[in-house]
């Protein structure tokens, strides 16, 4: 996650992040401690999606229609786009064949297009739906069955706690 200039709906001030966008919420609560790790073993154990489980944190919507819909618009976008990017990254960690390649560079360029992809998301996503004032436990379970497959609710109450 990075910073840059302001996208989305300001999240609300009950949210605890008043005066802040949903990318700016986004890139706040990624940076909290254990935040990241949590996010991550959902993403790579459990097949959830960071930016979508970000929205919903930020958002917390409290329909189950309303996180199907983002959910529909997200897929797409990580299976076509921060997916393939995301395994571009990764694969530019291992050596070349002959070192012909800088990888560093290479793969500092893949992950600032994965980032600027996943702010395209969270942007996109900012507009489904109303931003709710349910608990972010619930609206993390509600995106998560969206999504498909969704992790141990320990895993979810994990990161829910870490959101505060």
């Amino acid at each position: 996650m990075g910073r840059g200039e302001a996208l989305g709906p300001r999240c609300r001030p009950d949210h605890g992040w008043t005066g802040l966008n949903l990318w700016e919420f986004a890139v706040e609560a990624y940076a909290r401690p254990g935040v990241e790790a949590a996010l991550i073993e959902l993403q790579d154990r459990h097949g959830q999606s960071v930016p979508f489980l970000l929205w919903a944190a930020g958002m917390r919507p409290t329909t189950r229609q309303a996180c199907e819909d983002a959910a529909e618009a997200a897929h797409s976008w990580e299976q076509a786009v921060i997916g393939p990017l995301r395994m571009a990254r990764r694969a530019l960690k291992s050596p070349l064949p002959g070192g012909v390649l800088r990888q560093p560079e290479l793969r500092d360029q893949a992950k600032r297009l994965e980032l600027k992809a996943e702010r395209a998301l969270i942007d996109a996503l900012s507009v489904i739906g109303a931003p709710g004032d349910g608990p972010v436990l619930r609206a993390l379970a509600l995106a998560a069955a969206a999504w498909g497959r969704p992790p141990p609710p320990d895993r979810l109450a994990a990161l829910a706690a870490l959101l505060g």
